[in-house]
């Protein structure tokens, strides 16, 4: 389904792009996992959305985690959350920027960079703040993972009555059968699926 309209003032919201997806699965992926959509095209289609949000005026928005606490944590080798055993494990020999922004994606003077504690960044942080100052009124998201924090924000931008787009090659998940389903059964109750190109496509008839 095309983007139906585009919004005065929109924002890119480009989630957990950081360097701790490149190294080996076993930090943070299941061993046997691989991504539904190679990691690599999706930084790059993120970096050509960015580039096109910057250059029309519009805001680019980065979520990561963990946060300080959540960095210490993981150093001391425990896991948050009580007794849940999931979540993030640093194991020996991680790089120290391992939660850093990939240098493809480096964020820019008038980006924003949001640090959550939770998958969805509406919790615990001051993005809705942020947005509703920016007249934000429509919301594209981008990043991994999909049925995780990427669908988390979906349900709260929706219940916060953002008009949503969800660019579907610009965000990749490790479980196929729970990305599909986000993609297919959860997205088009909260927005519009789209592409990257459909996405560029109708940002450059806009102008």
């Amino acid at each position: 389904m095309p983007i139906s309209a585009i919004d005065e003032t929109a924002a890119l919201i480009v989630f957990d792009q950081q360097k701790l997806n490149r190294y080996e699965m076993g930090h943070y992926l299941p061993a046997d996992s691989e991504w539904t959509e190679p990691l690599e095209d999706v930084i790059d289609r993120t970096a050509h959305l960015a580039d096109a949000f910057r250059a029309f005026g519009w805001h680019v928005i980065y979520v990561k985690v963990p946060n300080s606490l959540g960095i210490k944590v993981l150093k001391s080798g425990r896991t948050l959350g009580g007794r849940k055993t999931g979540g993030y494990v640093m194991t020996p020999g991680t790089p120290d920027d391992f939660d850093d922004i990939v240098p493809e994606l480096t964020p820019q003077p008038d980006d924003l960079v949001i640090v959550k504690p939770m998958w969805d960044p509406f919790i615990g942080t001051s993005l809705e703040y942020d947005l509703r100052q920016l007249g934000v009124t429509q919301l594209f998201l981008t990043g991994l993972v999909t049925s995780i924090g990427v669908e988390s924000t979906a349900r709260s931008g929706w219940n916060y009555g953002y008009n949503m787009v969800f660019v579907t090659d610009a965000m990749t998940d490790f479980d196929k059968d729970a990305s599909n389903h986000t993609i297919e059964k959860i997205f088009p109750r909260l927005g519009e699926n789209a592409t990257t190109d459909e996405v560029l496509e109708r940002i450059s008839g806009t102008a």
